[in-house]
């Protein structure tokens, strides 16, 4: 998945991270999903002028604890190729998405902080 053009950045735990990418690079990332509390993340609908999300998966990932047996949750992968250059800031919200976007209330909120550069 990653050759010298493309990176990985882990999003996990995090309520701001920051990437600067090249014009000509893409770079993945990935965050783990609430879907056991029907909670997903949501991207913002609008374009952007610097960014483009080129790939949106999810891979499965499994824990086992001594507790309980093994479980398995989705991570949320996401690629982002760099348009021109300027900065930007990309902001994703674990919501429940048949809520009203009015009145529902995120479980967290990611901001990305990204610059694009020649």
């Amino acid at each position: 998945m990653a050759d010298e053009t493309q990176q990985v950045v882990d999003l996990n735990g995090k309520k701001t991270a920051s990437k600067t990418i090249k014009k000509t690079q893409s770079c993945w990332f990935f965050v783990e999903e609430k879907t056991s509390d029907c909670y997903v993340w949501e991207f913002p609908k609008d374009k952007n002028i610097f960014f483009e999300i080129d790939k949106v998966c999810y891979k499965p990932k499994q824990e086992t604890s001594p507790e309980s047996s093994k479980h398995t949750y989705p991570v949320l992968w996401f690629k982002i190729k760099g348009l021109s250059s300027g900065e930007t800031t990309l902001e994703l919200e674990q919501v429940k998405p048949w809520e009203p976007k009015d009145t529902r209330k995120p479980l967290s909120t990611l901001k990305l902080k990204l610059k694009i550069e020649e």
